[in-house]
């Protein structure tokens, strides 16, 4: 099933699970690229079976960025984000106290193995915050962070 093709009498109320979307996922939408389609269908089946996809405002400017960055038009990135609002993705602006988490995330490394990113900490620490789980295609966020718990790793060609 496709995002366009969920109504919304398919959608569960009730959610059992809150996913916060990262943009390495989001993107998927848009960006022909390994995993597209099995996002595409995981997206959709997970609004269907009345898990909540939440995302920070953040998502719409790096939806922007990926869409400059693989030579298309901001129409692509705006489809896509309007189609996942459609299909009942809710954007969430950070609060001060999740920024405060996401700066101590993103301290977490060294500079040999480096740290991880300040958007990908927001995220994370969206997801801590909502005792959600932060949905991400990020092998490198998940390896310097798994130990704070609430990841999901998006994997392709994996049923979720």
């Amino acid at each position: 099933m496709s995002l366009e093709q969920i109504q919304p009498s398919q959608i569960q109320l009730g959610p059992t699970k809150v996913l916060v979307l990262d943009c390495s996922i989001a993107c998927k939408i848009f960006l022909e690229e390994v995993g597209s389609v099995e996002a595409r269908n995981q997206i959709a089946e997970h609004l269907t079976n009345g898990e909540a996809l939440v995302a920070l405002t953040l998502l719409r400017m790096e939806l922007y960025l990926a869409a400059f960055n693989n030579d298309n038009e901001p129409g692509l990135a705006i489809q896509a984000l309007e189609a996942l609002l459609a299909a009942g993705l809710e954007l969430i602006e950070p609060s001060e106290t999740v920024m405060s988490k996401a700066f101590g995330i993103a301290r977490i490394g060294n500079k040999k193995q480096g740290w991880p990113s300040l958007q990908d900490s927001i995220y994370h620490a969206l997801a801590l915050d909502l005792g959600a789980k932060f949905w991400t295609a990020d092998h490198r966020h998940i390896a310097k962070t798994q130990h704070l718990g609430g990841l999901e790793l998006f994997c392709a060609n994996v049923a979720v």
